[in-house]
């Protein structure tokens, strides 16, 4: 489902309506707490553009914001799958000077390097000195949920600027049927087919 059609057009009836009409996944969609959850994004935008702030996009900005790199500081993100790529490239965006992307996966560091990343691959390393920095998981709260909604306010500016600063237009690898969703998984689960974000299209 596109984010925010389905919010118009219930709220304008009141009522469940025919799924057709709200380009969503099911023959029928109710909107929980319509008037706080979804979110109304521009007519005629590409579907890739907002697709991504239900999920990736919020928790990859809530790992940047909750790190608070300082300035001149860096940030190590460790695993550059859909989440992994989005922090970078927002850590980017938002002026941290130095990011480093880890992943043992070449197409992924590749992605990364497009968007200035510096690249490592993942390696078994002894217990650093407590001069070597301050190494912090950050991204998720203590349940292990981002906070989606209290970041779009913040994303909604990136993500409809034409100059796509995130590469969200061209971020999926693979679009595939709903009826190959199987065959998305398992591509994306075993890294392969340089697979990095599969889009169902029902």
């Amino acid at each position: 489902m596109r984010p925010g059609l389905a919010a118009r057009s219930a709220c304008r009836t009141g009522k469940a309506e025919p799924a057709a009409a709200l380009d969503s996944q099911a023959q029928y969609l109710r909107v929980p707490q319509a008037q706080s959850g979804p979110v109304k994004i521009p007519d005629g935008a590409p579907d890739e553009q907002y697709l991504y702030l239900s999920d990736i996009l919020p928790t990859a900005y809530q790992a940047v914001a909750y790190a608070d790199v300082p300035d001149g500081g860096t940030l190590a993100v460790l695993g550059l799958g859909p989440v992994g790529q989005m922090a970078v490239r927002i850590a980017g965006h938002l002026g941290v000077e130095r990011v480093i992307g880890v992943d043992p996966v070449p197409e992924r560091r590749a992605a990364a390097a497009q968007f200035g990343v510096r690249q490592r691959r993942l390696r078994r390393c002894a217990q650093p000195d407590a001069d070597d920095g301050d190494v912090r998981p950050e991204g998720a709260a203590a349940d292990g949920q981002a906070h989606v909604r209290r970041w779009i306010d913040d994303l909604l500016p990136i993500v409809g600027d034409d100059r796509d600063p995130l590469g969200v237009r061209q971020f999926a690898t693979h679009y595939l049927p709903l009826e190959d969703a199987a065959h998305g998984y398992q591509i994306f689960r075993d890294k392969a087919e340089g697979c990095l974000k599969v889009v169902l299209q029902p």
